[in-house]
């Protein structure tokens, strides 16, 4: 911890990774949750287990200094950052998952969580067709090569149509061929969203832990 006081805490150097802030006796806001390689001073912070490692660590303090927390409230601004370019992460999370991100830590939509319920069931039973997949490859700015790699996995997978979900799996290994691959997946993700689930925006959105 790299300083406290009534009013808070938080952690890392400058920009902070964790900034806590005590509204009242029963109440902790965590103004800001993000990651940087620097979160850590004694050894590289990796992305993945090094986040969720600043996440136990941020709500074992507050448990720990401040014993009558009733509830801690975050608003989830996580993105996927692919290079320059940034997608918001609860598409991703709910279109493969089922939950957003802050929800694998206990948090739940203060003010939406039947919405959260009711995408889950449209997601599931969702079909997604070659015909809706090849309107993004024809429609996109990215390289001709690039969109006929995109179009050779599709071809491999199905021949008509498959459960959405399953497809996102099956081709998430794009998401890891460097940044222009990041970029590509997650551009599809973000079309098949707000192709499909327009109507559901959890971005910026408040988030609630019951203590």
């Amino acid at each position: 911890m790299e300083h406290e006081n009534r009013n808070g805490f938080f952690l890392g150097k400058s920009p902070h990774c964790v900034d806590v802030f005590v509204e009242n006796e029963n109440t902790i806001l965590i103004n800001n949750f993000s990651y940087f390689t620097n979160c850590s001073i004694n050894q590289f912070f990796p992305r993945k287990n090094g986040t969720e490692d600043l996440m136990k660590t941020t709500l074992t303090l507050i448990k720990k200094n401040y014993p009558n927390t009733k509830k801690v409230i975050l608003t989830d601004s996580s993105t996927v950052n692919c290079g320059k370019d940034k997608f918001q992460l609860y598409q991703y999370m709910l279109l493969l998952h089922g939950i957003t991100y802050y929800m694998k830590y206990g948090f739940i939509p203060e003010n939406d969580f039947a919405d959260i319920k009711n995408i889950n069931k449209e997601i599931k039973n969702t079909i997604i067709t070659k015909e809706i997949i090849y309107n993004f490859i024809e429609n996109n700015n990215f390289r001709k090569n690039r969109n006929e790699d995109f179009r050779n996995v599709v071809d491999e997978i199905f021949n008509k149509k498959i459960k959405l979900r399953k497809f996102l799996e099956e081709t998430k290994f794009i998401k890891d061929m460097g940044k222009g691959g990041c970029k590509y997946y997650f551009t599809f993700v973000n079309y098949i969203f707000n192709k499909y689930f327009w109507k559901y925006n959890f971005f910026m959105k408040s988030y609630v832990l019951h203590l």
